[in-house]
């Protein structure tokens, strides 16, 4: 073990959770799959654990992670202007509008016209 921190530069433990980590992002990017799927897909037996491993990483959550990528897909919808704001949240993963648009507002911290006429839309 001391021989492949020296050849290497970290930990094999290290090395091995750098890699699983990685899958993990991998696949909150590409699926669907919950947080605490992927994570004991990826070996994790603790969602803490996972969670402390990821932050550490790439210094957020995976939820935030996946909300983000939701958020910039959201974005790039609400500038084609095909869409409803409930079409943009279902496809986007969100299956509730007012939720959608909490996590929008937080993320983006903007309150845009389409965040006005959602308010409209919701109230």
């Amino acid at each position: 073990m001391a021989q492949f921190k020296m050849q290497i530069g970290i930990s094999a433990i290290e090395y091995i959770n750098r890699l699983r980590i990685e899958k993990a992002q991998n696949m909150l990017r590409k699926t669907t799959m919950s947080v605490t799927d992927i994570a004991l897909s990826c070996g994790y037996k603790n969602i803490s654990n996972f969670n402390r491993i990821f932050k550490s990483r790439f210094e957020i959550t995976p939820a935030l992670y996946v909300n983000q990528l939701k958020i910039e897909k959201a974005k790039f919808l609400l500038s084609c202007k095909t869409y409803t704001h409930s079409e943009i949240a279902n496809l986007c993963g969100f299956n509730d509008t007012k939720y959608f648009y909490i996590v929008f507002k937080k993320i983006t911290k903007i309150i845009s016209d389409f965040i006005y006429d959602l308010i409209i839309i919701i109230f």
